[in-house]
């Protein structure tokens, strides 16, 4: 089986910046428990349609969302 890739948001960060008038990316992407992490604005999922998330801390959503999912991929409510 795989190692799963973890993509979480640090919520520490996006305060941070906002608080700081920084920039910093919070988004945190990791492949399996000892995998490499890499931090960004923007992580690309390789999966078909593709998946972003993405971080812009200057245009939030309309609902103040700072963090969000992009793909062309239906939705499904699993919980």
């Amino acid at each position: 089986m795989k190692p799963l890739t973890l993509v979480t948001v640090n919520r520490g960060v996006i305060d941070s910046n906002r608080k700081r008038g920084k920039n910093e990316p919070p988004v945190r992407a990791a492949r399996g428990k000892y995998g490499r992490v890499i931090y960004g604005h923007v992580i690309k999922l390789d999966t078909m349609p593709p998946v972003y998330f993405v971080h812009d801390q200057n245009n939030p959503l309309p609902h103040g969302a700072r963090v969000w999912v992009e793909t062309t991929a239906r939705a499904e409510v699993v919980r």
